[in-house]
């Protein structure tokens, strides 16, 4: 035997689901629209580009050393242009080749290379300082530093980039440093003074 539900039954069952389906359409819709309200106000442009200059404090090309210039380019969706000048000690500032770095892209500079691309024999077997300028909203928006070896032996130096600092109207910077004679013998740790 077959229990038939009831038309008014039907009919309860029906406007009960359709009360509760609108209900929970309106909540979802209040949701997401206090959601939107409460979003702060749209973040502020970025500032304009402007030029920037990053610093390497030291490459060299002297005998048996070979430096190495690595570029980051940290913004994201654009090209960084940055164009290297090396500076010899007295000052001297020779431009070399721009380069133009991808977003998110690293790339390397053989200084020796560029040195001989830029045609400047002046800045064979020496060493200085180099500034990279490039074009760009932010000063962080490339990274660069130097990698200095020793050609055929382990010895490499990673020296990175900062931006260039005034120069401190007073104040002096001291260092110790010890060079021992070459009849001088070196105590070693093991043995009792």
């Amino acid at each position: 035997m077959r229990i038939r539900p009831r038309k008014g039954t039907l009919l309860l069952v029906f406007f009960a689901a359709l009360f509760f389906s609108v209900s929970f359409l309106c909540q979802t819709a209040l949701a997401q629209s206090l959601a939107k309200a409460r979003k702060g106000p749209p973040p502020p442009p970025p500032p304009p580009a402007a030029d920037q200059e990053l610093v390497i404090p030291y490459w060299t090309t002297e005998t048996g050393w070979s430096s190495e210039l690595q570029l980051r380019n940290n913004v994201v969706g654009q090209d960084l242009t940055v164009t290297p000048a090396l500076r010899l000690p007295d000052g001297t500032e020779t431009p070399l080749t721009p380069v133009t770095i991808k977003p998110q892209e690293v790339k390397s500079v053989d200084v020796a290379a560029a040195i001989s691309a830029a045609g400047a024999p002046q800045l064979v077997a020496t060493y200085g300082s180099a500034v990279l300028r490039y074009h760009s909203p932010s000063l962080k928006a490339l990274y660069a530093s130097v990698m200095i070896r020793a050609m055929g032996h382990a010895i490499a130096f990673h020296v990175d980039g900062n931006a260039e600092y005034e120069p401190e109207s007073v104040g002096s910077r001291e260092g110790i440093w010890w060079l021992p004679r070459h009849n001088q013998r070196l105590p070693c740790p093991d043995q009792p003074r």
